[in-house]
């Protein structure tokens, strides 16, 4: 199997010089990208003297992959015997790309026609109605599913229609192909639980190029309950006439140079006229968003005669942006001359749209995934290692000889390592609360300036410790200072932010406290400690986030939380958002109204 000879298109193919592949395997172009069988059966064709033709996938030297037709025959010696094998490869990646741009835009077709009330069909035609295609309202229409009438399974559609209507709709369909015309017609089938229905068809043959119709389409309604109320039938034929219309493709006929000559009611309603006069008065180059689309288009068009689903974006006259697959062909004179375009646009903005839907979704679903990996990891640290710490210090405190110190050291660590499971066990219920809406609001009065002085005396023991200058700011005077709201939960917010900065400031300063901004009171917890990612600013607030979740040995906690916080002020009326500098530090805001304060502009400033 080594190259013997190639020629000079090979190199601009396959990005090989030819003095790379002489004397190579054959096989330097497919590289495992094909199953072995395949060139099994090629080698078992060409020994027997056979030609063999298959599709295969085959890499350029800079890697890209193309699609080949590859057609292997053998070469015969003066005495019989095979010498050589001759290789002839056609580049079909086009065609390829095609076909499955092709497969796609029949998947959004059927999509499309299951959703509507009666049955669209695509049928060969021949005597037996040959059904390719079929929307699953034939269950309601016939008894039948569409896997009894595809291809024909169980029942030919022809067998359904009354012997009595069989001969007149084929005569009149032939009518129709030779006339290149609509079919619509009334006439009676028989279900498969022998019930006798009128139906209404409409359909047009779909042609090749050549003239030759490729197949059928249409779509098919049950009208007995409205065959004997003529103005109900006209009813259901004006919808579905309007259905085909407008919904299905925007049409029109222009100028080479974008006058609108023709247009129907799908043109003005998908590009936002008035109507069909408005349209006219509109040249079609403004219609496209980009000018270059408009130029290739028309370079097709002249090129080729016509251009074939060309996706590009149009703009209505409202300036609303249209991902649309556009149809066109030219009509020339005997000089080659264009006359005027003929073509059909289909909107499929609604698909592009559903193709980012699912995008965003498929990213939130793995946000989701990492969260909950998080979240079990987080939350088996937060049980276990408490937990151990219970256990261990329960088991040697049996230990005889203890000394009184020990004996108190272990009590010590299993209290402490009890609260803090006793903590993750109370985030857990409170986030429970939240999310089922039974949590309360349960309003007192308080004096805020009493509060932060709480709050300043309870932890200044710990920043001591750590080296830490604690201060806060009150705004108001003591008589002025009282607010209505939910004290415990107000009380809890504000200990969980100067717990945090505490927890995450090594050194420097912590400042919190409030001001006065209009009808509102602004707290605030400002330190000098890590900082938060400028990513993770909204995340931080999400249950079971932390500001640096990958670094979960740095700071204990089960990232609950901001989560209860931003859940506890927000039921309080007010809003919470973090400012914050990686390296440098954060400052927690907190918004509540202060439409219940009699307010002065005192402040004063208390410092340890």
């Amino acid at each position: 199997g080594s190259i013997e000879y190639v020629n000079p298109v090979f190199t601009v193919q396959t990005g090989y010089q030819i003095w790379e592949v002489i004397g190579e395997n054959l096989g330097i172009l497919s590289q495992g990208l094909n199953e072995p069988e395949i060139f099994g059966e090629m080698w078992n064709q060409v020994l027997k003297g056979k030609t063999w033709e298959y599709e295969i996938q085959t890499k350029n030297k800079d890697g890209r992959l193309r699609w080949e037709q590859v057609l292997v025959s053998p070469i015969v010696g003066a005495g019989g015997e095979i010498t050589n094998i001759a290789d002839f490869r056609i580049d079909i990646t086009d065609r390829k790309l095609a076909e499955e741009k092709l497969t796609e835009r029949e998947r959004a077709f059927s999509t499309l026609v299951a959703s509507l009330p009666g049955m669209a069909y695509r049928q060969a035609f021949d005597r037996h109605w040959t059904t390719h295609l079929i929307s699953k309202a034939c269950l309601n229409l016939t008894g039948y599913s569409p896997e009894d009438l595809v291809d024909n399974k169980t029942i030919a559609y022809n067998d359904l229609i009354l012997e009595e209507f069989q001969q007149p709709i084929w005569e009149k369909w032939h009518d129709v192909v030779a006339s290149k015309k609509v079919f619509e017609h009334e006439y009676q089938i028989r279900r498969a639980d022998g019930e006798i229905r009128w139906v209404w068809e409409r359909g047009q043959p779909v042609y090749a190029e050549n003239g030759e119709v490729l197949y059928l389409e249409g779509y098919i309604e049950d009208i007995t309950e409205s065959k004997t109320a003529q103005e109900e039938v006209l009813k259901s034929r004006d919808h579905l006439l309007r259905f085909f219309e407008e919904d299905i493709t925007a049409d029109y006929i222009s100028s080479p140079e974008g006058r609108l000559y023709l247009c129907n009611d799908t043109f003005v309603k998908l590009f936002e006229f008035s109507s069909k006069e408005d349209a006219y008065g509109t040249s079609v180059p403004t219609l496209y968003k980009n000018e270059m689309d408009r130029d290739k288009f028309l370079a097709s068009i002249k090129s080729t005669g016509r251009i074939y689903n060309y996706q590009l974006d149009f703009i209505s006259k409202k300036g609303k942006t249209i991902h649309a697959l556009l149809n066109a062909s030219g009509d020339f004179d005997s000089h080659g001359n264009m006359l005027q375009i003929r073509g059909y646009i289909n909107d499929i903005t609604a698909q592009s749209q559903a193709m980012e839907q699912l995008i965003f979704a498929k990213e939130k679903a793995e946000e989701a995934n990492k969260l909950k990996t998080a979240f079990l990891a987080n939350m088996s640290h937060e049980i276990r290692t408490p937990m151990n710490g219970i256990l261990g210090f329960t088991d040697l405190l049996k230990e005889p000889d203890l000394s009184s110190d020990d004996i108190q050291s272990f009590i010590s660590i299993i209290q402490k390592s009890g609260r803090r499971l006793l903590k993750t066990v109370n985030d857990l219920i409170d986030v429970s609360k939240i999310e089922t809406g039974i949590m309360d609001v349960e309003l007192s009065t308080i004096n805020i300036n009493e509060l932060l002085e709480e709050l300043y005396k309870f932890f200044k023991p710990e920043t001591d410790r750590k080296g830490i200058k604690l201060s806060y700011t009150a705004a108001l005077p003591n008589e002025h200072a009282n607010l209505v709201t939910d004290s415990l939960k107000f009380h809890a917010v504000l200990s969980n932010l100067l717990h945090n900065a505490i927890k995450f400031t090594r050194e420097g300063t912590i400042q919190f406290g409030y001001e006065k901004k209009g009808e509102i009171l602004q707290f605030y917890v400002k330190d000098t400690g890590a900082g938060v990612p400028p990513d993770r600013l909204d995340a931080i607030f999400e249950r079971f986030v932390q500001a640096d979740p990958e670094n979960r040995q740095a700071y204990q906690g089960a990232g609950l939380g901001l989560a209860i916080a931003k859940s506890y002020i927000e039921m309080l009326g007010g809003t919470i958002w973090l400012e914050s500098e990686l390296g440098k530090g954060s400052v927690f805001f907190i918004n509540l109204p202060a439409s219940a304060l009699h307010l002065s502009d005192v402040s004063r400033m208390v410092n340890p």
